[in-house]
């Protein structure tokens, strides 16, 4: 049996934030650890983009690519296109730092709030597309800004 369409976006939402909560978190002092929370960063952007695709029934492959996930949405709104760039700058973060061959510098703090910026404001974005009634549930999730 499958959910229903709202209940289904809704967990996309309560990981959305809970990644950019760790996000947070892991880029914290006395001890940050940017490459992790880019690493999350780019998983928010990415699943706030798949969130705004299951709403609207858009089928997707699975990928970390989120400039490949907002091209299928700006089929549906022309003003994704506005995102291609930071879908483009996010991406890279899903394996930058993740894999040692791939041998990336560590992300300074100025890179990583950069990448949180752009994670965020793609979330909101996303809810500003979506009607109200597809907005997370303050109740069921801790949003990303209650953890700053």
């Amino acid at each position: 049996m499958t959910m229903p369409k709202s209940q289904a976006t809704q967990k996309w939402f309560i990981i959305v934030e809970s990644d950019l909560a760790t996000a947070v978190k892991a880029a914290s002092e006395p001890d940050p650890h940017y490459d992790t929370a880019m690493y999350h960063c780019q998983q928010a952007g990415e699943k706030a983009v798949k969130r705004y695709l299951v709403f609207y029934e858009i089928e997707f492959q699975k990928t970390h690519d989120i400039e490949a996930l907002i091209e299928l949405a700006v089929d549906v709104d022309p003003t994704w296109e506005d995102w291609l760039r930071i879908g483009n700058r996010l991406t890279p973060y899903a394996s930058q730092y993740r894999y040692p061959d791939l041998t990336a510098d560590v992300p300074t703090k100025a890179e990583y709030e950069y990448a949180y910026q752009n994670a965020t404001a793609l979330y909101n974005f996303v809810l500003s597309l979506l009607p109200p009634q597809a907005h997370p549930h303050k109740n069921n999730s801790k949003s990303a800004t209650d953890t700053e």
